[in-house]
């Protein structure tokens, strides 16, 4: 049987890794008959031709081939005269590419590219081929671990498959909440959408998408160690592939079979399995996915204390990864024939295959690394340019203002001596005319002081708000870089619990440092009066529900429980984003404050035209005192119940975000304990007044 930590390496580490990987084309299969290579040469010959429909036919077997030809192959069906009078063509070739992008890890620029695509696609009015768009766009979002724009893409692309009536969309869409789900823990949820995509795709005719949505099924109930019921759901799958032919996807079902067994304590069976997968990745020339089979035998065997034979199938494994420059994949195999050298009694050798872990560990570190930084340092150069452009922007803004102060001055005098003279030379002018003069005089003289004292009041209101972000960010940046010293300085010498303790604290710092940045960011944009309603139509409901799923994982630090109450469905026409931020920031202040144990009420109410959101935490509430000047910054910020740091940023910023949105903020405390904010909402965004 599996530890517990093979469980770990071979199910997350091979199936896991591949998991969003699996849907991105379930239109077609990998038939017996196709040969990736011949047909990859076959569109490379062809030159710009009409290569559009069967590469996007075949884009599946494509990709999983090798993604960086096909990635080539979409840039050149881009030219086709095919491609250029077909716009609806022209959006599935740039998916095509976004997808090979995606395959190769590059997601910042399939995000890019993607963008740029549902951009044009709404402007032209290509509603059909939003929803796939979305959704490949918020896989993209996971991949790279920006789970809450993947939240958002995935309902935004769902609402418009289901909309368009694109049932496969609408499937995939499901199953792509269901798997985030999973990541976030929340199993309950994970099975119930994944429910759903099983129903929505029961009717389609290809039935590969339904053998992905058993797949996934699979996956989340061996997560709660049902495996009979999971073994089901692997036969189901097996059986479509069977059917349709789809060898590749058939060797992944053999692959789950083997390790369901195993999980069973039927290794004998586990063993016939792992072999079947083995050889059908051979027969269809899947070198990766062969070499990942070795992996996971020659793991099961060692387990089963069969160290030689396991170090024959871990060292052919080593041989393909070697062939194939996988360096992530020979860090895992180094590894693992460390170990079993380890339990075998043999540390001479077990320590020099751990050496070239630690070297095949060290490139991939510094591989990654490179690789992170030239992207970093790219986007560095982007955002300093945009800044610099901005800033010479602000001053032209600044001198013209400047200068025309100056010539209304100017004039102003000028007008003033004209009079004076006036008034000298002729001293016939009744004294009511010097009187009126005098007045509009003593009237500019006025305004001008009031202009200034505002003028003072706003710079030393500046200047107080960057003094509080600086020592902010000072005291926890300083503490960090202490934190961070002590570990890679003293790693061997600290224990397991002092390690945890400084990891947990760096953790906490790091997500607080990103919270006063988020908010100093939102505000300067404010600020500067770059902020643009966009406003949209959606389930505020939905919205709601992820970001509470986001926030669980915090709240649960302080055994804090979030609740839900109100309509279940309140469609709302506003700027999705500014709403969020606000939410996003009012939930986070009630986990801020909320005693250990406690519970933070939401709820959500229409009445007429107008949503009452209240958000109410279980803390000490609010003084008196304070409440006027509560969405100011002249309060002073006050820590949390757990000692947490704040700014003070957070309620003056959803403050101005509310009026944006022409949505009303208040804060009272409630009978219960603790305090309660509450967001009136327009159902229909309409400009405030003075934007008129």
């Amino acid at each position: 049987m599996f530890a517990e930590t093979q469980e770990k390496v071979i199910y997350t580490g091979t199936l896991l890794k591949s998991l969003f990987l699996i849907l991105f084309s379930s239109a077609v299969l990998f038939s017996q008959t196709i040969n990736p290579d011949s047909l990859l040469l076959s569109l490379e010959s062809t030159g710009k031709g009409n290569i559009a429909r069967p590469l996007i036919s075949n884009l599946r077997v494509l990709v999983a081939a090798d993604p960086g030809r096909t990635y080539l192959l979409a840039e050149t069906a881009l030219l086709s005269d095919e491609v250029q009078r077909n716009a609806q063509l022209s959006y599935k070739v740039a998916g095509a590419k976004a997808e090979c992008l995606i395959s190769l890890s590059r997601h910042r620029e399939a995000e890019r590219l993607l963008s740029n695509t549902i951009e044009k696609a709404s402007k032209e009015g290509q509603k059909e081929i939003l929803g796939a768009l979305y959704i490949q766009a918020g896989r993209n979002a996971a991949l790279a671990s920006n789970l809450q724009t993947a939240m958002e893409h995935y309902l935004t692309g769902l609402r418009i498959a289901r909309e368009t009536g694109d049932i496969l969309e609408t499937a995939k869409g499901y199953t792509h909440l269901a798997i985030l789900y999973y990541i976030l823990k929340d199993t309950k949820k994970a099975l119930e959408y994944n429910g759903i995509a099983m129903e929505t795709a029961a009717p389609l005719t290809d039935k590969s998408v339904l053998a992905d949505i058993y797949t996934h099924e699979l996956i989340i109930l061996i997560n709660v160690k049902n495996y009979i019921l999971a073994m089901d759901y692997a036969r189901k799958a097996e059986k479509i592939y069977i059917e349709t032919g789809d060898l590749r996807g058939q060797a992944g079902a053999y692959e789950n079979i083997a390790l369901l067994y195993r999980f069973l304590n039927e290794d004998n069976k586990g063993f016939e399995y792992s072999f079947k997968s083995l050889e059908l990745k051979k027969r269809i020339n899947d070198v990766r996915g062969a070499a990942g089979s070795f992996a996971n035998i020659g793991g099961a065997l060692s387990d089963l204390k069969r160290y030689d034979e396991s170090l024959v199938y871990l060292n052919e494994a080593r041989r393909i990864r070697d062939s194939l420059n996988d360096l992530r994949g020979l860090v895992a195999i180094y590894k693992a024939i460390s170990a079993v050298y380890e339990k075998k009694g043999d540390y001479k050798k077990s320590l020099e295959q751990h050496k070239l872990y630690l070297d095949y560990n060290d490139s991939l570190y510094s591989a990654d690394n490179t690789r992170k930084i030239r992207e970093l340092e790219a986007v560095y150069q982007a955002e300093k340019r945009e800044e610099e452009i901005e800033s010479l922007r602000e001053i032209n803004e600044k001198d013209s203002m400047i200068k025309i102060y100056l010539l209304i001055t100017i004039v102003l005098l000028v007008l003033i001596t004209a009079v004076t003279i006036i008034a000298y030379r002729n001293k016939q002018r009744s004294n009511k005319e010097l009187d009126a003069v005098n007045r509009d005089l003593k009237k500019s003289k006025e305004e001008l002081e009031k202009l200034n004292e505002e003028l003072n009041f706003l710079i030393r209101d500046r200047e107080k708000f960057f003094k509080i972000i600086a020592h902010d960010l000072r005291g926890p940046l300083f503490t960090l870089l202490g934190m961070v010293e002590i570990i890679a300085k003293e790693r061997d010498g600290l224990s397991g619990e002092k390690f945890d303790y400084f990891a947990r604290e760096s953790y906490l710092l790091t997500q607080s440092l990103q919270n006063l940045l988020e908010n100093l960011l939102s505000w300067a944009t404010l600020d500067t009066g770059r902020i643009k309603v966009h406003a949209e139509s959606f389930d505020l409901k939905a919205q709601i529900d992820g970001i509470i799923s986001l926030n669980n994982s915090t709240a649960a630090k302080k055994s804090l429980t979030i609740r839900y109450s109100g309509d279940d469905f309140i469609d709302v026409h506003t700027d999705k984003e500014i709403l969020n931020l606000i939410v996003r920031n009012l939930l986070s202040n009630a986990i801020k404050y909320s005693v250990a144990g406690g519970e933070i009420n939401i709820s959500a109410v229409r009445s007429g035209e107008t949503v009452s959101l209240k958000i109410a935490d279980s803390g000490e509430g609010i003084p008196e005192e304070l409440m006027e000047d509560l969405f100011t910054n002249k309060i002073q910020p006050k820590r949390g119940t757990n000692n947490e740091k704040g700014t003070g940023l957070g309620l003056r910023l959803c403050k101005e975000m509310g009026d944006l949105l022409n949505a009303s903020l208040s804060a009272r405390n409630h009978a219960g304990g603790g305090a309660a904010f509450e967001v009136m909402i327009p159902v229909k965004y309409h400009p405030p007044v003075s934007d008129k």
